[in-house]
């Protein structure tokens, strides 16, 4: 006996690229994209405005855009890291990265933290820097100038450098709220 079913067999799925999968697909990498865009803007407005260890100083100077030669680069960098240890209330180290004369002249670490103190300018950022002075090589002297913060307010900071050997040592600061 043969049996004949009325219904008619149920269609078959579109397989690997069925609609709802391909729309599914789409979905997700519409989210994917969204994410990823906000996140970029999030982290470029964070990095813009200091939020990666500035404010903590985690960072070094912020050097200006431009052509510095390599020596102009290491003298910012020593000036950075002399207001670096400012900020953070080292002394000692802020101490050890100035030339013996200024060594002199300053006494000793905790001399350099009460003078700090006195004239109430503990820098409270990193040093932006803004200029530096021209370097050859044979010169032994270097002048940065640029910005830090001082109690919620941008003051000027001035150092004056003297090469000792390759390094480049503090030989005199302003720092001015």
């Amino acid at each position: 006996m043969t049996t004949f079913n009325a219904t008619p067999p149920a269609p078959q799925s579109g397989g690997l690229f069925s609609n709802r999968l391909l729309l599914g697909a789409l979905a997700v990498l519409a989210l994917c994209a969204c994410c990823f865009c906000a996140a970029a803007g999030i982290g470029y407005w964070a990095y813009s405005n200091g939020m990666f260890g500035d404010a903590a100083g985690q960072d070094g100077p912020r050097l200006p855009l431009g052509n510095l030669s390599r020596e102009q680069a290491k003298a910012a960098t020593a000036a950075g890291t002399f207001v670096q240890t400012l900020q953070s209330g080292n002394w000692t180290a802020a101490y050890a990265l100035c030339t013996p004369t200024l060594q002199r002249q300053l006494g000793n670490p905790a001399a350099l933290g009460q003078a700090i103190a006195a004239a109430k300018s503990q820098p409270a950022s990193a040093l932006t820097v803004g200029d530096v002075s021209p370097i050859n090589s044979s010169d032994t002297s270097a002048s940065v100038n640029g910005t830090a913060r001082f109690n919620n307010k941008t003051g000027a900071v001035l150092i004056d450098l003297e090469r000792i050997g390759t390094d480049w040592k503090v030989n005199g600061f302003s720092l001015n709220q």
